[in-house]
């Protein structure tokens, strides 16, 4: 596929190890994978941040970022617009 796009799909714990097996079958080297990632429950970002980063590269999009203290800045991070590219084997 050239793109995949995808909106609050993370919402379930034992969802996640599926979403990025069909993150991966479906994805190619040049495959664009938009997705807007908010947490609707926490270990659910919990995993896919601790899991996703070893099979794809990501870069957040936006929008911008309006965190008012560092407490909140890492889940700020976490949230918005990604692009995700599979990683090389």
């Amino acid at each position: 596929l050239d793109c995949i796009l995808a909106s609050e799909v993370i919402y379930l714990p034992e969802c996640v190890p599926l979403l990025l097996s069909t993150l991966r079958d479906l994805s190619g080297p040049e495959t664009i994978i938009l997705m807007y990632i908010s947490e609707r429950h926490p270990q659910a970002s919990a995993d896919w941040w601790a899991t996703m980063p070893t099979a794809f590269e990501y870069e957040r999009l936006g929008p911008p970022l309006a965190v008012t203290s560092s407490a909140d800045s890492l889940k700020a991070q976490q949230q918005g617009v990604f692009r995700l590219r599979k990683r090389e084997s």
